[in-house]
């Protein structure tokens, strides 16, 4: 019952279609099915850990842009009105050798883990609620669970993402301009709850999404 399951779900997931086709019932043997299920479920789980990586370094290098737009009053961090933030300090964070890298790369190099997440959330937003029911149905509570947990997860990466690589696609504009005053200021100023909350927030569900992804491993071992 559980490989049948896997199969149901695959497309909700971002689980490879070929695999699906190879692991739906008719396959030659439970161990057969199990060894496929296992293989399209670890392409998942990379695209997701590239995901949970690159946004892990974009995390620890925050601090570089927001210590320029924030100050610290009685344990607490207040952002700054645009006439107390230097523009050029601002201008130095975005040109440090990290944050090139994101602006330059970021959005080529997650474009295919991104757009199997983005096929995935669209897929779930037909089927999801028809899938989920079904699991229950089966007494499968714990899988519907899981399923529910990565396709949040993955419906808030792609959102996250998105708005991200927005921002640096404005912030290339910026840099690439000498002339740094109010206006680019406050462009940083208004993405902060992006840069201070909704970033970091990419991690947290990138781990819900690969625990979850476990659990699919371990039911489909239990059954094989």
């Amino acid at each position: 019952m559980i490989l049948e399951s896997i199969a149901s779900i695959a497309g909700i997931i971002g689980v490879s279609l070929q695999a699906y086709d190879k692991f739906k019932p008719g396959a030659k043997t439970e161990t057969a099915q199990a060894m496929v299920a296992l293989k399209a479920l670890s392409t998942t789980g990379k695209t997701w850990k590239k995901v949970h990586s690159k946004y892990h370094a974009v995390e620890r290098n925050l601090g570089t842009l927001l210590s320029r737009i924030e100050t610290s009053q009685n344990g607490q961090r207040i952002t700054l009105r645009p006439d107390e933030v230097l523009p050029n300090h601002i201008k130095q964070a975005l040109e440090d050798l990290n944050w090139q890298d994101y602006i330059e790369n970021m959005e080529r190099e997650l474009r295919p883990c991104i757009e199997t997440l983005k096929y995935a959330n669209e897929v779930a937003k037909v089927d999801k609620d028809t899938i989920v029911v079904g699991l229950r149905k089966k007494g499968l509570y714990e899988l519907a669970e899981n399923v529910n947990t990565i396709i949040i997860s993955q419906k808030k990466v792609v959102q996250v993402h998105l708005e991200f690589i927005s921002f640096l696609r404005k912030a290339k504009e910026l840099v690439d301009n000498d002339a740094w005053g109010k206006e680019q200021v406050e462009f940083i100023i208004a993405n902060r709850v992006l840069l201070r909350t909704r970033i970091p927030s990419v991690i947290g569900s990138t781990d819900s999404a690969l625990m979850a992804i476990l659990d699919l491993y371990n039911y489909v071992i239990d059954e094989a």
